[in-house]
């Protein structure tokens, strides 16, 4: 055992391996959970905002704006034999696929 020069580098490699089959294992963990933390956000706001819009029309606004936000889309649809008002908000995710949230108050 005395030429071990070579068994450092040997080491080293393999300890390089190690860590980039950890990292490469972890960084799209860490990706994903940003993506949905930045959907869960978008998708409350949304909620919040079609609350909101039925709630001020059940208070007696009887207005249902439709140009709330640039980001969300609302549509209406009011039934006149049950007098129901089906309120729905589209919007654009973090991952760039649209999603729709639907309500309805009477």
């Amino acid at each position: 055992m005395r030429n071990s020069n070579g068994y450092i580098f040997l080491e080293t490699m393999i300890a390089f391996v190690i860590c980039l089959f950890i990292v490469s294992t972890i960084l799209p963990i860490v990706h994903e959970v940003k993506i949905d933390r930045a959907n869960i956000k978008i998708r409350s706001v949304a909620l919040h905002l079609l609350y909101e819009t039925l709630a001020a029309y059940l208070d007696g606004d009887g207005r249902l704006s439709t140009e709330l936000s640039d980001e969300y889309r609302f549509t209406w649809t009011i039934e006149d034999e049950s007098a129901k008002v089906m309120g729905c908000i589209e919007y654009e995710n973090a991952e760039g696929s649209y999603e729709t949230i639907c309500d309805a108050v009477e």
